[in-house]
């Protein structure tokens, strides 16, 4: 009951209302179509992004939210579902999937109704630094539609659309009520060098 306590305090201090709770240059992004803030079509879109990791990190966090679902897969290895809106990030700890060198992220989101948005970053740890290596904006990849393999490393998206920037964290409609709980990556899991099965993948959050 009291680390719930604290998470909920920690959620409540690092509200939107405060930028500085957030990496510089995050931004949420979409599909360019129209103004997704204000609304767009209901059904699904997809992000991809590249990443370099450096071979010194020790532990690595993705930190997702969505308007309003969204289930990542990181080097090809799919995550549990975010759902229950959009109102809290989710921290998941991917210090087993990631690998020095290239690493891909691929995020499939569910748009139910009027705006939609993906927001997020990638940080490892490194000692006792905690360093940011990818935030969501223009570089990432975006989609209508996926085939067959869309979410492995291997896959070309050099057909996909830029994803659109739609604007800061703390824009509207999400400013208000959005929350983050920030995880201390020192309580990550440490890396991997070995391979990670699929069922070891669904059991991270």
């Amino acid at each position: 009951l009291r680390t719930w306590l604290c998470l909920g305090l920690l959620a409540t201090l690092a509200r939107a209302a405060d930028p500085a709770a957030y990496p510089a240059g995050l931004r949420w992004i979409w599909y360019p179509e129209g103004q997704p803030a204000r609304s767009a079509p209901v059904g699904v879109r997809y992000f991809r992004a590249a990443v370099d990791v450096p071979a010194a990190f020790e532990a690595a966090q993705l930190v997702l939210d969505a308007d309003d679902s969204c289930t990542p897969t990181v080097n090809g290895k799919r995550l549990p579902e975010k759902h229950n809106g959009w109102m809290a990030f989710k921290t998941y700890d991917v210090s087993r999937l990631q690998r020095p060198g290239r690493n891909v992220l691929a995020v499939e989101v569910d748009n139910g109704a009027s705006a939609a948005g993906l927001v997020g970053w990638l940080a490892v740890r490194i000692g006792k630094e905690r360093r940011i290596l990818a935030v969501t904006d223009r570089s990432w990849k975006s989609a209508t539609a996926a085939p067959s393999g869309w979410a492995q490393p291997g896959f070309n998206d050099s057909a996909w659309a830029a994803a659109l920037e739609l604007g800061a964290v703390d824009i509207p409609p999400w400013s208000s009520k959005l929350a983050y709980a920030r995880i201390p990556m020192m309580a990550l899991t440490q890396r991997a060098d070995g391979p990670v099965t699929a069922g070891q993948a669904r059991e991270l959050v």
